[in-house]
């Protein structure tokens, strides 16, 4: 069995794909102790701070987009509306398939605005001092299909 181990160990830096399958296959048959526990624990880890991170992600996008949208009233483009309605589905999806993540959209709310002003302000010209020190808007809002700022 130790050889089992090592050899899966292995897989998992030479090929990932024959490692997950392998691993699969050995906790579909129930012979958990041949598979490669220490990996598959921080896979699965990965997995939780993977979501998370699509989170944010999706988040600062309609951030630095409203902000866009908000700022640069003669710009105004449908394509800034798909962004803003890709990103909500994409937030909804996430929050769909991990619940527990609702209550981290506030946080992340703080945190990306920041992030998203420093995209606005590339993508637009405007310097960042010309937005909001703070988010202004709520997550209530941002969500809302038809909350676009004025």
């Amino acid at each position: 069995m130790k050889s089992m181990e090592k050899t899966l160990a292995n897989f998992y830096e030479e090929d990932f794909s024959v490692w997950a399958f392998r691993n699969a296959q050995l906790l579909r048959e129930g012979r958990i102790a041949e598979a490669d526990l220490e990996h598959i624990a921080e896979e699965i880890e990965d997995l939780g701070k993977e979501r998370e991170h699509s989170l944010a992600t999706q988040v600062r996008r309609l951030l630095a987009h409203l902000l866009q949208y908000h700022y640069q009233r003669f710009h105004r483009s449908r394509s800034w509306l798909g962004s803003i309605a890709d990103a909500r589905a994409e937030i909804e999806w996430v929050l769909e398939h991990s619940p527990s993540l609702k209550s981290s959209v506030h946080t992340m709310l703080e945190s990306e605005y920041r992030r998203a002003v420093g995209q606005a302000s590339a993508e637009t010209g405007i310097p960042k001092e010309s937005f909001p020190a703070e988010c202004p808007y709520t997550v209530q809002q941002i969500m809302q299909d038809e909350f676009l700022p004025e």
